[in-house]
C-alpha cells in the first residue's frame, strides 16, 4: 500500500511575478516573466492516449519534471497527470518540484497558502531551464512540465507530453546502477564534462495535503514524487574511460529516489534513472 503523508499548513507569504534567482553559489539569473494565469486558461485536462499499465519508454532514462504549486488553481490536473504517467511508464523518472512564487499571493478572504513543499531552489531550477532554448511552450509558469530537459509543455496537456516522450532523442549516456548491501555504485562510460554533476534526488512517493487557504482553499490534494532534497554526489573515479560514484541513500518512510546526470543551472540531461525499487520505503 502506498504511503500517504497528510500535511496541514496555512502559513503566509506572497509571490507571483518576477523572481531574480540567485543560487547559493551566487550565480545570478535574469528575471523572467511568470505566465501563471495564461497557463490556467490553456490547461484543460486530457487523458493519456495510451493504456495505463506497464508501457515501455521509447527512450531509456526518460525524465519528466513538473513545476507546480498548491497555490495554483490550474495545477491539480497536472499533478494528477504526473501520477498517471508514473503508472503508465514504471521506468520513467518523474519528479515534482514545488515552486515558491505562489506562496504569498493573497486571494481575497481565502488569504494566502504557503505550499509546505515549496523551495526557492526549485524556482531557480525552473528559471534556469528557461534561459535555454527549449522546444514547446517556454517561459516560467505553473503548471509546467519539462521533458528530457529539452521540451516544455503546460503540465496538464497530456497529448503534447506523451508526444514529447515518444519522440525524445536518445540519452547520450547510460547510467549503470548497482546496489550492494545498501550502497549504490553508479557509473557512466566515456568522459564527463567538467560542469556535469550527478545528483541524488529524494522524493515523497505520494502525499496528501489539506489546503485551507488560498486559490485552492478546501481542496484535498494528492501529489506524486514530490522532491524533498537534491544532493550533489562526488565522483570517486573520473577519467576518459568513464566515471564512478558511490552513495548510501538515507530514505524516510514513504520515500523514493532518483539519479540525474546533468550539466549545471540546469543544462543538458546526460542520463537519468530511478534508484532500485528495493531501496524505496513504500508502505
Amino acid at each position: 500500500m502506498k504511503n500517504r503523508t497528510v500535511t496541514r499548513s496555512s502559513m503566509f507569504s506572497r509571490p507571483w511575478l518576477s523572481v531574480l534567482g540567485i543560487s547559493r553559489a551566487g550565480y545570478r539569473l535574469p528575471a523572467l516573466p511568470l505566465a501563471v494565469l495564461g497557463a490556467s486558461l490553456l490547461s484543460g485536462m486530457q487523458a493519456l492516449p495510451s493504456k495505463v499499465g506497464a508501457a515501455e519508454l521509447p527512450v531509456p532514462g526518460a525524465i519528466v519534471e513538473l513545476f507546480t504549486s498548491h497555490g495554483c488553481s490550474s495545477c491539480p490536473p497536472a499533478d494528477k497527470l504526473l501520477g498517471e504517467l508514473i503508472r503508465e511508464y514504471p521506468e520513467l523518472v518523474a519528479l515534482e518540484y514545488h515552486v515558491d512564487y505562489w506562496d504569498t499571493l493573497v486571494h481575497g478572504r481565502a488569504g494566502a497558502f504557503k505550499d509546505p513543499f515549496s523551495d526557492p531552489e526549485y524556482t531557480l531550477r525552473q528559471q534556469s531551464y528557461n534561459t535555454r532554448k527549449l522546444g514547446g511552450r517556454t517561459g516560467v509558469y505553473t503548471p509546467q512540465m519539462i521533458i528530457n530537459g529539452e521540451y516544455a509543455a503546460i503540465g496538464s496537456q497530456a497529448r503534447f507530453i506523451d508526444h514529447a516522450l515518444k519522440n525524445a532523442t536518445a540519452r547520450p549516456k547510460q547510467l549503470d546502477v548497482q546496489l550492494q548491501e545498501g550502497v549504490l555504485r553508479l557509473g557512466v562510460e566515456g568522459e564527463v564534462a567538467r560542469d556535469t554533476v550527478l545528483s541524488l534526488i529524494t522524493f515523497d512517493i505520494e502525499t496528501t495535503t489539506e489546503i485551507d487557504a488560498g486559490e485552492n482553499k478546501g481542496l484535498t490534494q494528492v501529489n506524486h514524487h514530490v522532491v524533498r532534497s537534491v544532493e550533489e554526489l562526488r565522483a570517486i573515479s573520473v577519467g576518459e574511460g568513464g566515471s564512478v560514484w558511490e552513495v548510501t541513500p538515507t530514505l524516510g518512510a514513504g520515500q523514493g529516489c532518483a539519479l540525474l546526470l546533468q550539466s549545471r543551472y540546469p543544462g543538458t540531461v546526460e542520463a537519468a534513472a530511478n534508484c532500485p525499487r528495493s531501496l524505496w520505503k513504500e508502505s
